[in-house]
């Protein structure tokens, strides 16, 4: 009976061909891995979109509005993208 260790530094048992419960729970954590894989992908394009409707909101503002609320014109890209909150 052929056995394939998923990592040899986790102290997992190795997966077992011949019982198909095994084979059926390694491809379901393979599922989960690619799919959280995707879900960071889609949550940095959304925070890229977010991101980029908040420099478009700020640029439409005039020079005094921008004064008010502490930035400067050239500085509204770096205080967008250093923001650590949701960008609603």
């Amino acid at each position: 009976m052929t056995t394939i260790s998923n990592d040899f530094r986790r102290a997992k048992p190795p997966i077992q061909f011949g019982d198909a419960g095994t084979v059926t729970a390694w491809l379901r954590r393979l599922l989960l891995r690619s799919l959280r894989g995707a879900r960071g992908a889609l949550q940095a394009a959304v925070h890229a979109w977010r991101a980029s409707r908040a420099i478009h909101a700020l640029e439409a503002l005039d020079d005094r509005m921008l004064r008010d609320i502490g930035i400067v014109r050239s500085e509204i890209a770096y205080r967008v993208r250093q923001h650590k909150t949701a960008l609603w």
